[in-house]
């Protein structure tokens, strides 16, 4: 007759040979026969891993209390550090989960024993600053005092997690030299099998590829998600990193491999808006991107409009409102495009110097379209000094687009061509095709005007060819080549000239907006701006507005 202990042993070989339902069948009936927490703690390990977040949690709130109830404070804290991932992870509750961080420091105060779970429990601490309060300069010393723990305590893989989770911390500082190298070492010691948790492991893989996307350094980036699937092969683990997979998909995103980025994210985030709904938000915000680039505007627009719910809310942005930015831009609202831009910028700490580049490009170049050449020098010079410090191949050609983008609103051609030169060669060194494609169609009509057709229609040969490669939409924000070069010392915007050449045309503001599909309301404003701009007053505006289109070659 099997016994208790029978049970809990093969519960245990189980989840050694990463057979989680075997291990929960087994833990579940040593826990009918009333075994003590062990179970309750492998059932919990079993019920993770099989994304049944209830039963998880309820498991290790019970094996919580009988370790408790029996004088292990030790054994009870180390399940209170992984109760707190599990509400993180599964119920998105943050305070909640500092709750049984605060538990498990306090004890193990003063337990040598215990020093790797105080340390891991310190770690998760700096990993809240980090990623949830985004301040990372309060984070890296939590991050390094629960590392000097660690350490005293010989815990191999709670030393690699925080190594790389100092790592994380340095790049999004701007160090990424440094923080780099320290996420290599963690990577490498997964991959050899230094690392022995899985869950470690997974983590430690995520921030590598999250540190990388920050930066957008796809290469290395390409080369540890590399690694990462394979590791995951060898492990057997179909489910491990659900979020790390969307970061994944990212960087799939980045080196152009749509249709493998599409079905992990589909796959991902379908799995996680069932399980983990507070952790779905990173891939529907990569989701949303992708639709974008696609030219499926409306599903993008669905999916931005579902991130604006809870649980998602507090987990996608600031990246969902940078995403919104893009989306105006590609529906040819530049002016809402920027004060998103602006706005993300406003939520991203002036110190995470890893997340500003985005939408300081993206602020340049919307700036750009609503004719405001100051604005947009303003957010590339900014820019520019920011690739500097973080030095990786995408982000210094980011630069060279924003400035590009600035030096064409400005009239200064021969600045935007070296500019958008660099940026195109810049992404393909960095291995980024669709925005190498981006700058070549924004190159081409800068070498018409400049006189250099033959390089003109080249350009814009090969970004057609990429887009079509990649399955992307051409961005309408793009001036084709072949549009006049235009004559505006008003400075309109690139939708008011638009919208001044249908009034010239004797268009009424209802036909306006129905040949353009915006709202009457939205052609009212724009109508008012260009006005305003025009120094157009009363009855006669819009015979002022109409000369003036035909005396500057607008239509």
């Amino acid at each position: 007759m099997a016994t208790t202990s029978d049970a809990i042993a093969r519960g245990a070989d189980a989840i050694d040979r990463r057979a989680w339902a075997e291990a929960r069948a087994a833990f579940e009936d040593a826990i009918a026969d009333d075994a003590g927490p062990s179970a309750q703690e492998g059932l919990a390990t079993a019920a993770t891993w099989l994304d049944d977040g209830d039963v998880a949690i309820a498991a290790y709130e019970e094996a919580f209390r009988g370790y408790r109830d029996a004088g292990a404070d030790a054994d009870a804290a180390r399940v209170a550090v992984w109760t707190a991932v599990a509400v993180h992870d599964f119920r998105g509750q943050v305070a909640v989960a500092r709750g049984w961080l605060a538990r498990a420091r306090r004890l193990t105060e003063g337990d040598a024993s215990a020093a790797d779970t105080c340390a891991l429990a310190i770690g998760l601490e700096g990993y809240m600053r980090l990623l949830r309060d985004s301040q990372p300069s309060q984070a890296l010393p939590v991050i390094r005092q629960a590392a000097t723990l660690a350490h005293a305590a010989d815990a191999s893989s709670v030393q690699f997690v925080l190594l790389a989770l100092e790592g994380l911390a340095l790049v999004t500082l701007g160090d990424v030299a440094t923080g780099m190298a320290m996420l290599d070492e963690a990577s490498a010691a997964v991959a050899v099998g230094e690392v022995p948790d899985a869950t470690i492991a997974a983590t430690i893989y995520c921030f590598v590829i999250n540190a990388c996307e920050r930066v957008r350094d796809v290469d290395r980036a390409g080369q540890w998600c590399d690694a990462m699937a394979a590791y995951c092969r060898q492990m057997g683990d179909e489910v491990m990193g659900q979020q790390c997979r969307t970061l994944y998909a990212g960087v799939l995103l980045s080196r152009g491999e749509w249709n493998e980025a599409e079905r992990t994210l589909e796959d991902a985030t379908g799995r996680l808006r069932l399980t983990r709904p507070a952790m779905a938000a990173d891939g529907l915000v990569r989701l949303a991107d992708l639709r974008r680039r696609q030219g499926r505007l409306e599903e993008a627009d669905a999916l931005y409009r579902e991130l604006e719910q809870d649980p998602f809310r507090a987990q996608g942005e600031p990246l969902a409102t940078l995403g919104r930015a893009e989306l105006s831009l590609a529906r040819g609202h530049p002016q809402e495009a920027a004060d998103d831009a602006e706005r993300y910028l406003r939520m991203v700490d002036p110190e995470e110097k890893a997340r500003r580049a985005a939408g300081l490009e993206l602020l340049a170049r919307a700036r750009a379209a609503t004719g405001e050449p100051a604005a947009a020098r303003a957010a590339a010079d900014t820019l520019g000094t920011l690739a500097v410090a973080l030095g990786t191949a995408s982000v210094r050609a980011s630069a060279s687009l924003a400035d590009g983008a600035a030096a064409g609103a400005a009239g200064e051609m021969e600045r935007a061509r070296t500019s958008l030169e660099d940026a195109v060669d810049g992404f393909e060194q960095a291995g980024a095709p669709y925005d190498a494609a981006v700058a070549r169609a924004m190159l081409a009509p800068v070498l018409a005007v400049s006189g250099r057709t033959g390089r003109a229609s080249e350009a814009e040969r090969a970004a057609d060819h990429a887009f079509r490669a990649l399955g992307a939409a051409r961005p309408g924000w793009i001036s084709p080549v072949g549009r006049k070069v235009v004559d505006d010392p008003a400075g309109l915007s690139g939708r008011e000239r638009e919208i001044l050449a249908q009034i010239a045309s004797g268009r009424s503001n209802e036909d306006i907006a129905t040949g353009l599909f915006l709202s009457v309301r939205t052609v009212e404003r724009h109508v008012s701006n260009i006005y305003g701009k025009l120094g157009a007053t009363g009855r006669h505006s819009r015979a002022i507005a109409t000369a003036y289109a035909h005396e500057h070659h607008l239509v």
